[in-house]
């Protein structure tokens, strides 16, 4: 896709945007860009992996969640507001998307798993189930670099990046953020190195996915899609030079309560994982620091992971950064 052919959708995704607080349709946007319904339906699907009806009622319900923790509107005005005919049609809706009453919502004066506007560009397309994105290479200069996960972290072999004719990219800082939408091609891409590197270090464990240019990610980009709307989950990306070259993703979760253990609120580190031509910079680290403030503002008192033990794996990474074993796993092959 072109170009050319991002603008209609970019300014049907901007009619949308100005009608959060006003009656439209998809039909009206569809014909302002000169589509039929139809095809405007599949297109924006396909490009970015929601339905335009899907869209506007999460964003609908995203601006209004943000009034209901930053300002003191009745929830009825709000509900109004934003287009919903009745609070209770407005509820309904607000439990679906996250998880909690709008009043429950308001009380804890925090917003949380907003979804955010998509602004398209060729860096940003989804093709759910191709196994591939259209992101350009992300160019770095020669230098040795730290050839592994974060997630794994490990010094497991340096290489050096020649790219002809190309003049290197300044790398900017790190910019640390929530993931949207437009980033799911290369979330999927980081899953997959991840798991690959993790199937080397314990292959009578886990099993290869295959080349990733072979894979179909529509599975995976559709769970990426669940936990960027789930209200208990938090999916961090790191970003330089306007591309994504990490993830951390962090779960808040409680120990369950009984008369012979103490009970935390705890965040939970699922993965860590940066892009293997950018190791030894600090994201590593930066996403880690997200992932626990994110656990700490949700009332958590610790943060917790569990990683594979292997040669070069993650372990080292991770006791630097001042964590523990906390419980082990023991096993022995009979």
């Amino acid at each position: 896709m072109t170009q050319e052919a991002i603008k209609p959708l970019n300014r049907a995704l901007h009619e949308l945007e100005a009608h959060l607080k006003e009656p439209t349709s998809v039909a009206a946007t569809a014909a302002l860009v000169g589509y039929s319904r139809a095809h405007f339906s599949r297109l924006f699907q396909a490009v970015t992996g929601i339905t335009p009806v899907a869209y506007l009622r999460k964003r609908r319900l995203t601006e209004a969640a943000r009034e209901l923790a930053m300002s003191p509107k009745r929830i009825l005005d709000i509900a109004l507001d934003y287009q919903f005919q009745s609070q209770e049609a407005f509820t309904r809706s607000f439990k679906q998307e996250f998880g909690v009453s709008p009043g429950f919502y308001r009380m804890q004066k925090r917003l949380r798993r907003l979804f955010q506007r998509i602004s398209l560009g060729m860096s940003q397309l989804l093709y759910p189930g191709k196994g591939f994105d259209n992101t350009p290479r992300l160019f770095v200069p020669e230098q040795q670099l730290v050839a592994a996960l974060i997630v794994p972290y490990v010094r497991h072999r340096q290489l050096a990046l020649r790219v002809q004719g190309v003049t290197p990219m300044r790398l900017d800082t790190p910019k640390i953020r929530l993931a949207h939408r437009h980033d799911i091609p290369t979330l999927c891409r980081l899953y997959h190195e991840l798991h690959e590197f993790t199937v080397r270090g314990v292959p009578d464990r886990l099993r290869s996915l295959g080349d990733f240019d072979c894979y179909d990610a529509a599975w995976l980009s559709l769970t990426v899609e669940k936990l960027m709307d789930a209200v208990d989950v938090a999916l961090w990306v790191a970003e330089v030079n306007g591309q994504v070259v990490g993830l951390a993703e962090v779960y808040l979760r409680e120990d369950e309560r009984n008369d012979l253990r103490t009970a935390y609120r705890y965040g939970y580190l699922q993965c860590l994982v940066v892009d293997p031509r950018l190791r030894g910079r600090g994201i590593g680290r930066q996403l880690l620091a997200a992932a626990e403030q994110w656990s700490r503002a949700q009332g958590a008192t610790e943060l917790r992971l569990e990683t594979w033990e292997f040669d070069q794996g993650p372990l080292g990474f991770y006791t630097r950064q001042g964590y523990r074993t906390l419980r082990r796993t023991l096993v022995r092959s009979l």
